[in-house]
């Protein structure tokens, strides 16, 4: 082989090499906020986070680990899209009675989860990491969707529930370097794994897995 045609070789695969240590896919990535060994992980854990990206349906984030994701969003007052990167964080879960006697407590007109279903409740930390923009705020809400164990999405038209002043996330304009947090509620089958996902409508959802 000439001396040209090595040169040539070697910069292809540079260039091929470049290319795939780029990550292009604009997913999520996972902060794992409590201690586990690698004796604790299960075999069929580590097979899913190495054929799936992190924080889809088939890979959902654990409850308690923070997902960080780049995402667009748009201002009240303009068209331009605009670039941010968020921490969103699912922890402390509550449910049955606990959280029909919280909601109770919250308001008397509260009811009880449809036939079959429980009421849980979350904690929501959301962190805007950086945003394009140091003037205008991202209006962050509880876009939330409910996927039952059989990939049908679990209606919340039943029963609103109502929380204490003060404690629902959501519903509020957080400026770059801000956060918001606060809980949610919803009711799921009892006693059945189910994911709960998070999508504002113009990003890719992040899943996170809540079981039994």
């Amino acid at each position: 082989m000439s001396k040209l045609k090595h040169l040539m070789l070697l910069s292809s695969f540079g260039i091929l090499l470049a290319a795939c240590g780029q990550d292009t896919t604009g997913g999520v990535s996972v902060t794992e906020n409590e201690d586990v060994s690698s004796s604790e992980q299960t075999s069929e854990a580590a097979s899913s986070k190495t054929t799936s990206e992190v924080g889809k349906r088939s890979n959902p984030v654990a409850l308690g680990d923070t997902a960080t994701q780049d995402f667009i969003f748009y201002t009240e007052n303009s068209d331009e899209e605009l670039e941010g990167n968020r921490s969103i964080t699912l922890s402390n879960v509550v449910k049955g009675d606990e959280v029909f006697e919280y909601l109770k407590d919250a308001n008397e007109y509260n009811e009880e989860a449809p036939e079959g279903m429980e009421w849980v409740m979350v904690d929501v930390d959301y962190v805007l990491n950086h945003a394009s923009t140091e003037d205008d705020p991202v209006y962050v809400t509880p876009e939330f969707t409910i996927i039952g164990s059989d990939g049908s999405q679990i209606s919340q038209d039943s029963v609103y529930p109502t929380l204490a002043d003060g404690d629902e996330f959501g519903y509020a304009d957080v400026y770059s370097g801000g956060s918001a947090k606060g809980k949610y509620a919803f009711y799921a089958p009892k006693d059945d794994d189910f994911l709960v996902e998070y999508n504002d409508g113009s990003n890719n959802g992040i899943f996170w897995l809540f079981d039994k």
